[in-house]
């Protein structure tokens, strides 16, 4: 999987969005500009690489205090997915 190449203007949303050490400031609520920090968020999992549960939510953590609706946004535009019992999270390939 190649690393998504994000636009000058979504630079600036990046760059509006995180702090310097790349936490999250706040989640948007416009679904254009979420889905430009999903991007950027995905990028912390490996391809073709499963994660646990808590894998991801450390991971996630890292990023923002709520990282169960960062879990939750990133299962529901399908950038992630999970098993039935939610125990085994991987990368969509084909996003």
């Amino acid at each position: 999987m190649e690393t998504y190449q994000f636009t000058e203007q979504e630079e600036k949303i990046l760059s509006n969005f995180f702090n310097p050490d790349q936490t999250l400031k706040t989640f948007p609520a416009k679904e254009s500009k979420k889905l430009i920090i999903l991007k950027k968020i995905k990028e912390s999992f490996k391809e073709n690489c499963r994660y646990s549960e808590s894998e991801v939510n450390t991971l996630l953590e890292k990023v923002y205090p709520d990282y169960v609706e960062i879990r939750r946004a990133l299962i529901d535009y399908k950038m992630l997915f999970r098993t039935d019992d939610c125990r085994t999270y991987w990368l969509n390939p084909e996003n």
